[in-house]
């Protein structure tokens, strides 16, 4: 006995005997966590597209979310269909995922700490916030405990925005006339056929395609729609870049025409942010194009938008009897207004956002 207890041989079998268990449970708690993690992960991926889905379509929010939730293996068990809530009766049940959505208006201010910017009950609303819950499933902890529940939030937000423009439009097509309008607005001496006009009437542009176009000409490589918007352009870089993003070939002809004819002039600057207002989506990155938001404008009215804003004083004064076949014996003047004040030509934004046009005088 006494050789027995000095000897050691064994010792380390001994010591892995009775450190087995102990390293087999932190293994098994090690899964569990982990497992727990990623049950967490892929709740919280579904309810970030519930909430952006039921946000997008806000009239119909909780039907939208719990379409997703099922789309994506959440809700159904046995054939039961999500008809839970977070406060109803079969809470916790194994399978079966409770559900919360909420309507309200978020509030995107970094001023304000993130739970406090969404506003549940509000007037108006633009954002929904998706609670939802379900068991956990462990794999060893089972043993010794209950499964926990997991909850996970998701706040998804979504202001409608859209394009519109004011001006004055035509009411009947005389290329006489038009010319001579066309050139005094713009500071050019050139003369386009009805045909010319047509294209230009009918075409239109995409404005974030334009506004690449217009950086590509300007030589402006980084920074945002806005940064742009607060220079200036010529009414050369605008033709040409509205040729640029142009898909009509007859309409690409005549601006190529406008452009050669008001390269070598006094080159008159057209304060962009005059022009168009681009609200939200003016924060986004030059290049980010039609696949940013389809906002279309039409390539005549960027042209005269562009020569009356340019030209500071009057949009257009001319004589209607100068060089016009007809009117040799007639004498008019016409004055049309003052540059848009305090507000762009055309504009994107949401509820509420206003736009001006100058008076017909």
């Amino acid at each position: 006995m006494k050789n027995f207890l000095k000897s050691e041989d064994g010792n380390i079998v001994i010591m892995a005997a009775v450190l087995f268990p102990v390293a087999i449970g932190l293994a098994a708690f090690a899964i569990d966590e982990g497992a727990l993690t990623l049950q967490k992960r892929a709740m919280q991926n579904v309810a970030d597209i519930a909430a952006i889905s039921a946000a997008a379509n806000i009239g119909n929010a909780e039907k939208v979310a719990r379409l997703v939730l099922q789309d994506n293996g959440f809700g159904l068990s046995n054939g039961v269909t999500v008809d839970d809530t977070i406060d109803g009766t079969r809470e916790g049940t194994v399978g079966i995922t409770p559900l919360k959505v909420e309507k309200g208006y978020y509030v995107p201010d970094i001023k304000i700490a993130p739970e406090s910017r969404f506003l549940v009950g509000a007037t108006t609303s633009n954002a929904v916030r998706v609670t939802m819950q379900r068991k956990g499933k462990l794999y060893f902890g089972s043993i010794f405990t209950s499964p926990p529940t997991i909850e996970v939030t998701s706040t998804g937000s979504a202001d409608p925005e859209a394009a519109f423009s004011i001006g004055s439009r035509l009411l009947k097509l005389d290329g006489g006339i038009l010319n001579a309008v066309l050139n005094k607005t713009l500071g050019t001496n050139i003369s386009l056929s009805v045909m010319d006009y047509n294209a230009l009437i009918s075409g239109d542009v995409n404005v974030l395609e334009f506004f690449d176009a217009l950086a590509t000409e300007m030589h402006v490589k980084t920074g945002t729609y806005n940064d742009l918007l607060s220079s200036s352009a010529t009414i050369g870089n605008i033709a040409k870049a509205l040729a640029r993003s142009s898909n009509s070939s007859s309409a690409d002809k005549a601006l190529s025409l406008i452009a050669a004819h008001t390269l070598g002039t006094s080159q008159v600057k057209v304060p962009l942010s005059h022009l168009f207002g681009l609200g939200n989506i003016g924060k986004l990155a030059l290049g980010s194009g039609s696949a940013a938001f389809d906002a279309k404008a039409n390539i005549m009215s960027i042209l005269t938008a562009s020569g009356a804003v340019g030209n500071g004083i009057h949009q257009m004064q001319l004589d209607l009897s100068a060089n016009i076949p007809g009117l040799a014996s007639v004498t008019a003047d016409l004055a049309i207004g003052e540059p848009p004040q305090n507000s762009p030509w055309f504009s994107i934004g949401k509820t509420g956002e206003i736009i001006r046009t100058a008076q017909t005088r």
